[in-house]
């Protein structure tokens, strides 16, 4: 802007100082002159700003920011993949996530419920009861058998949730399984990993179906592909399908209706699980379905 001011201010010098030496042909074409010194400057100046203003815009089309791919446009096609090809997918990696996050604040939930509350059902077992396997992954029949330090089975029952605790000679119980409908359960807490989503009871299903990248329907279809035949596909997902130590979570008209915690590996004696169940019932809770695995 400032060169094409620039020549304006010198072209009308020029006319200045030429026009008394000129005759009145002589301003004719100091006239012309002016006209065509001017005219070029403005063609110039038109042509610098075409060029800065193309060169702010993006040059090709894929540098532009382009729009999130939704769940339903992106989620694969498990109908065909092996359970082995499952549990190497970046979606069942995600499950993992899910699982510790619920897993932490299940058991934070169930070990104040155990240590605080008037236990529904409080059992001190028996020798025969107590007798384990010697190596715990030993399920045959000559398994050599030892006896458990867990003395104490505790069954508690608290508005929607159910727990089973058990304790050794000191009576501290730790939570074994818990089932919770808790509406708004577990509570949004401070410092909580914020690249994972807070699941509770209560939220719609498709919070755990974007991050993950699968319908609730499919991995519900591939975590029991192999169920007895003729058993239809219970609404529950294990957050860890490939532990003994199971997180889950039911699911009902796109809510989620319920979360799951087992130890697999806990001393339960069929007194303190039958019990828990048939409270479970009472309460309308899926406490048969959540390991049919």
């Amino acid at each position: 802007m400032k060169k094409f001011l620039a020549v304006i201010m010198a072209a009308v010098l020029l006319l200045s100082v030429s026009l008394p030496v000129f005759a009145i042909s002589g301003e004719d074409l100091l006239k012309g002159a002016l006209i065509t010194v001017i005219n070029e400057a403005v063609k110039q100046e038109q042509n610098k700003n075409k060029n800065s203003k193309s060169e702010t815009q993006p040059k090709t089309q894929n540098e532009t920011p382009q729009p999130s791919v939704t769940k339903s446009e992106s989620e694969p096609d498990f109908s065909n993949m092996t359970e082995e090809e499952y549990y190497r997918s970046k979606e069942y990696d995600r499950l993992l996530f899910l699982s510790g996050r619920i897993e932490n604040d299940l058991c934070e939930l169930g070990n104040n419920i155990l240590a605080y509350n008037k236990p529904a059902l409080d059992i001190k077992l028996t020798k025969k009861e107590r007798s384990v396997p010697e190596d715990e992954y030993d399920d045959s029949p000559n398994a050599k058998m030892i006896l458990s330090n867990v003395m104490y089975n505790r069954v508690c029952v608290k508005g929607k949730t159910i727990v089973i605790g058990s304790a050794e000679k000191n009576k501290k119980f730790k939570t074994d399984l818990i089932i919770t409908a808790e509406p708004d359960f577990p509570p949004a807490a401070k410092g909580s990993n914020q690249n994972v989503p807070r699941i509770y009871v209560g939220q719609d299903v498709n919070v755990l179906e974007n991050f993950v990248g699968m319908s609730a329907r499919n991995i519900s279809n591939m975590q029991q592909r192999n169920r007895q035949k003729g058993t239809p596909i219970t609404e529950t997902i294990n957050l860890d399908p490939t532990s003994f130590v199971f997180t889950n979570l039911a699911y009902k008209d796109n809510k989620i209706a319920e979360l799951h915690h087992h130890n697999g590996y806990a001393l339960t004696s069929d007194r303190a699980w039958n019990f828990a169940k048939k409270k479970a019932q009472e309460l309308g809770l899926t406490f048969a379905s959540t390991f049919n695995y």
